[in-house]
C-alpha cells in the first residue's frame, strides 16, 4: 500500500514499528502538510471579513502561499 493511501491511524502504527518505511522525511512530511492546512484555515477565517479588512490583501498572499506549500508536501 501506498503511504499517500493510508489512514492516519495506519501510517502512525507502521511509523512507530520496526519498519524501514515511512521514516522521518515522511513524518515530516505529513507535518508540513498539516502546519499549512492550518495556515490556510486561519486564512479563509479572515480573508472577507470587515472585521479583518486591513489584513486582506496579506491574508490572500499567506492563502496562496499556504496552498502551494501544502501541494508540494502532500
Amino acid at each position: 500500500m501506498k503511504l499517500v493511501d493510508m489512514k492516519i491511524t495506519d501510517f502512525v502504527n507502521v511509523l512507530g514499528s520496526d519498519a524501514p518505511a515511512p521514516g522521518g522525511g515522511s513524518a515530516s512530511a505529513l507535518a508540513a502538510s498539516v502546519g499549512s492546512a492550518l495556515t490556510m484555515m486561519v486564512a479563509e477565517l479572515t480573508v472577507g471579513k470587515k472585521k479583518y479588512a486591513e489584513y486582506d490583501d496579506v491574508m490572500k498572499q499567506v492563502l496562496i502561499d499556504a496552498k502551494k506549500s501544502k501541494c508540494r508536501t502532500a
